[in-house]
Formats: structure tokens, C-alpha cells, sequence
């Protein structure tokens, strides 16, 4: 049996956009000083309820998604105590004020010399 050939870093760039676009978990990137988002997949914005153009550099906070300020603050603590987070429970709002739970797995980056918040999130049933 051949040994697998290592891809090169533009083949994982393609790979993990692909991914990124057609999972059904909510996947989205932020800035973590102010919450803009930066990018989200199109399964966080249907869940969200909203537009790439009405949600792309626009804060979370702005948009009205967290339904308590203290969840964001509690996730970016535990983010950088910790350097990654699973499953942490949240709670966000749509665009429509309905109210829904989320599991989140997180991480802070660098991007262009920004501290950004690249989250998976998982819808919970309840």
C-alpha cells in the first residue's frame, strides 16, 4: 500500500473552505474585541435568520444575537483561559427575537494582527 501524498497548503485552504460552506453546523468567524462578524457559513446566517449583507460587519451585539451579554463574556474568558473551548452552552436570538441554545467550540486566531473568535456551533434541542 502507497503512503498518502501530503497535500499542499493551498489544497487544504480549497479543502476547508468546501468544508466550511456545506456543513450543517454553524460555523462563523469574529473579531473578539467587538464581535463584528467577519464571515459565516450560509448555516449561521439561515439559523440567524439573516443576509450575508445584513450580517457580514456587523457586531453580534448590534445584530441582537446574544441573548445575554454575560454568555459572550463568559465564552471569550473561558477562551482565553483555556486557549480553545467544546460544547459551550449558549444562548442566541434570531432575527425574529425567537430564543434557541447552542453548543459552541471555539478558538482565538490571529488574523491581519486581529484576535478573532473561529466558532463551531451546534444547535440543541430542548
Amino acid at each position: 500500500m502507497s503512503q498518502p501524498v501530503p497535500f499542499q497548503a493551498s489544497e487544504y485552504l480549497e479543502l476547508f473552505y468546501e468544508v466550511f460552506e456545506v456543513s450543517s453546523d454553524a460555523i462563523f468567524i469574529t473579531r473578539v474585541d467587538d464581535g463584528v462578524i467577519l464571515d459565516a457559513n450560509d448555516s449561521a446566517l439561515s439559523l440567524f435568520g439573516y443576509g450575508r449583507a445584513e450580517a457580514i460587519g456587523h457586531s453580534a451585539i448590534e445584530l441582537g444575537l446574544w441573548v445575554s451579554g454575560s454568555d459572550r463574556d463568559e465564552l471569550i474568558a473561558a477562551l482565553r483561559d483555556k486557549g480553545v473551548v467544546r460544547r459551550h452552552p449558549v444562548r442566541f436570538r434570531t432575527k425574529w427575537s425567537e430564543e434557541f441554545s447552542m453548543a459552541i467550540s471555539a478558538k482565538i486566531a490571529q488574523l491581519r494582527g486581529d484576535d478573532v473568535l473561529l466558532g463551531v456551533g451546534v444547535l440543541q434541542r430542548t
